[in-house]
């Protein structure tokens, strides 16, 4: 028990400092340009990062969890690459970019472990398989994000969702372009989406996606603060605490609104998001 408290004083640690280096070294240079060494960075090096800790207080072979983590962490960026072109590509392109990502990512969390365990969101479900044991789990994240989209107007796009493997909603829009009640040409909520009735500017909302399984690598969900939330109020037996995306976001908006920066291109997610939007052409 005692071991137990003082591994996860040690996570809890890491986690803060993680969450400082990204707050007051990342941050403030986020108006400048993203480029291929914040990908780098992004992807491969804080995961890799992650993973030899975990390896550290696991007692697993680290150089294992580094490499393997490295392969993940370059295969959840390639994701990213083909993302950014996906608005054109077919429904097994962008299945195919799905299950890649979610590959790369669970090999970064199984990095340092003793057993891997491939996880993939479906919309809210996540499907779980650790060796020959699949389970299908709700994202508390994952469910809560449609309620609002359809709450707040959003029409459901099964044609979309279908195609991407993720919730995809849709809007008209107004006369300028933009969605109807929102100055955005589409946008997004973790694992879901929201675009006009074309489907237009998927492929930078899809990255969004991304992000949001990305951010559950880390420890830094809200049942890593506060245990009742995944062993009282969502069960861990039945849930997955993906909160990380929403914790990451709204801590980025804040620092947005503290330097007087606009959130909706200023912060690392959405520069990340526009740069593979900006690239795309040269990953063709």
């Amino acid at each position: 028990m005692f071991r137990k408290t003082i591994k996860h004083i040690i996570i809890f640690s890491c986690a803060i400092k993680l969450i400082g280096i990204i707050c007051f070294c990342n941050l403030p240079k986020a108006y400048a340009k993203f480029d291929q060494k914040r990908m780098y960075i992004t992807n491969i090096a804080i995961p890799t990062g992650m993973a030899a800790l975990r390896a550290h207080y696991e007692g697993t072979s680290i150089t294992k969890a580094i490499i393997q983590s490295i392969f993940g962490g370059y295969i959840m960026q390639e994701s990213m690459k083909r993302a950014a072109k996906i608005e054109g590509k077919s429904a097994l392109y962008a299945w195919e970019t799905k299950v890649m990502f979610n590959l790369g990512a669970s090999l970064c969390e199984s990095a340092g472990l003793e057993e891997f365990t491939f996880k993939m969101d479906v919309g809210p479900v996540w499907v779980i398989n650790k060796g020959n044991d699949i389970k299908f789990k709700l994202g508390i994240n994952g469910v809560i994000a449609p309620v609002f989209q359809l709450a707040d107007g959003s029409k459901f796009d099964y044609k979309q969702s279908l195609k991407y493997g993720t919730m995809v909603f849709e809007r008209k829009t107004s006369r300028n372009g933009n969605l109807m009640g929102s100055n955005a040409l589409a946008y997004s909520t973790a694992n879901t989406f929201v675009t006009n009735v074309n489907g237009n500017h998927s492929g930078h909302e899809l990255t969004h996606t991304y992000q949001y399984r990305r951010n559950c690598l880390y420890p830094i969900q809200i049942g890593d603060y506060w245990p009742e939330f995944t062993t009282k109020y969502f069960k861990e037996d039945k849930w997955v605490d993906d909160t990380g995306w929403f914790l990451n976001w709204s801590a980025q908006c804040a620092w947005a609104s503290w330097r007087n920066k606009n959130r909706d291109y200023d912060i690392p997610l959405e520069q990340e998001a526009y740069y593979m939007e900006r690239y795309k052409n040269s990953w063709e």
